[in-house]
């Protein structure tokens, strides 16, 4: 349906599988089943042979998760997708398939990384692939200029970004960051989990891998984990889906039609919480209880101008903010008084979330490394949702009080 807009693909692709079939079903059914019947051993060994036209073991395909793998790739607009157990199993998979995919360029084994990255992710690089001998470097990817000089200099084979940064909210320039990169052949990942296709589809400035954490924003409805790939280098997808069956990082059936079904009221849930997210960001500056406020819609907001070019004047549905007292008593005295408001460990839902990464997202950095991405022990992080927007501010109000 490449011809429709976003919110009539994501509604119908992937559904309707026997659309012609009189008595189909109209919602794509869950099929838990892990092994699939031929017709005779030649059509097993066909299956085994043509893994994206056939279903045989359950690594190695699902209806359910093709279903839901279309739809997303139809909503980035790449030529594939790839759905995982989790968002942490999407970054693994796209970090390995972006350095262990043959390229053109020599290999260092180095990776560039946003200073300001996920926690889990710094982790994941720091814990994980240094083991296996790749060096990590962090630079501020606000920073044009720094981002040059680092990539002139070191080489790397992969620069790691955010479309929107976590919790900072800072904005990267992705369509001159990727042009920079591919300059030097180096691969582009990027994390759009905050910023979902609705803000932008990052293939069309040439990013190589998109990732998400379906758990958040694409489900949208905090009731399973999940993560998913969008590629549109045939070669880069073939190889990914290679290392999604080899290591078994398969989403499940029941979780990929939860994500499928959380996905048809994706652009009306993001619109909703990035208004109201404005809304409470600029409420929130007003308050002296309250000493910075993060949020792109702000004037004020270092990347404002830019956001408003790059999401087509959306600024994303997460706030952040410090308090005046800026404690980890006061936080959790914050969050203990909210009502509607709920304290948590993630974002997406259509909840209004409020979370405290010293303790979750970046528990397992460092104080000092930490101090250098600007999480204090008096910043907070508000996931934005649905709810009607004075509900969510008097909220704020007589917790802040």
């Amino acid at each position: 349906m490449s011809q429709h807009k976003l919110t009539t693909r994501i509604v119908h692709d992937g559904e309707h599988p026997e659309r012609n079939r009189l008595g189909a079903p109209t919602v794509m059914p869950i099929v838990s089943s892990a092994t699939y019947v031929q017709t005779n051993a030649e059509g097993i060994d066909w299956g085994f042979a043509n893994v994206n036209e056939s279903f045989t073991y359950i690594r190695r395909g699902n209806p359910t998760v093709q279903a839901l793998e279309i739809a997303i790739a139809s909503a980035e607009e790449t030529k594939g997708a790839i759905a995982t157990a989790t968002g942490m199993s999407a970054m693994f998979l796209a970090i390995q398939t972006a350095l262990y995919t043959p390229s053109p360029k020599n290999k260092t084994k180095r990776v560039l990384c946003a200073r300001d990255v996920f926690g889990s992710t710094f982790t994941l690089l720091k814990d994980v692939f240094a083991l296996q001998g790749y060096e990590t470097l962090l630079c501020d990817t606000t920073n044009l200029a720094e981002v040059a000089q680092v990539m002139v200099k070191q080489q790397p084979d992969v620069l790691i970004l955010e479309a929107i940064s976590n919790p900072m909210l800072k904005v990267s320039d992705i369509p001159a960051l990727t042009a920079m990169a591919h300059e030097i052949g180096a691969r582009v990942i990027v994390d759009a989990t905050i910023a979902t296709p609705v803000l932008r589809r990052m293939v069309h400035d040439g990013v190589d891998i998109i990732m998400h954490s379906a758990t958040k924003y694409l489900n949208g409805h905090g009731d399973i984990a999940a993560g998913a790939v969008a590629i549109n280098d045939p070669e880069l997808l073939k190889s990914a889906q290679k290392f999604l069956r080899l290591i078994g990082l398969n989403l499940a059936p029941y979780e990929a039609r939860m994500v499928s079904r959380g996905m048809k009221t994706l652009t009306l849930r993001m619109k909703q919480q990035c208004a109201n997210a404005n809304a409470v960001a600029t409420w929130l500056t007003q308050q002296p209880a309250i000493k910075t406020v993060f949020h792109p819609s702000l004037p004020s907001h270092p990347q404002h101008e830019l956001c408003k070019r790059l999401f087509n004047g959306h600024f994303g549905a997460v706030v952040s903010f410090e308090l005046v007292n800026a404690s980890r008593s006061a936080v959790f005295g914050l969050m203990d008084r909210c009502k509607i408001i709920t304290p948590t460990t993630s974002i997406g839902d259509i909840y209004t979330l409020m979370t405290y990464p010293a303790i979750s997202s970046h528990r397992d950095i460092a104080p000092e490394e930490r101090a250098k991405q600007g999480i204090t022990d008096g910043l907070v992080r508000l996931s934005v949702g649905i709810e009607d927007v004075e509900d969510i501010i008097a909220d704020l109000a007589q917790a802040l009080s």
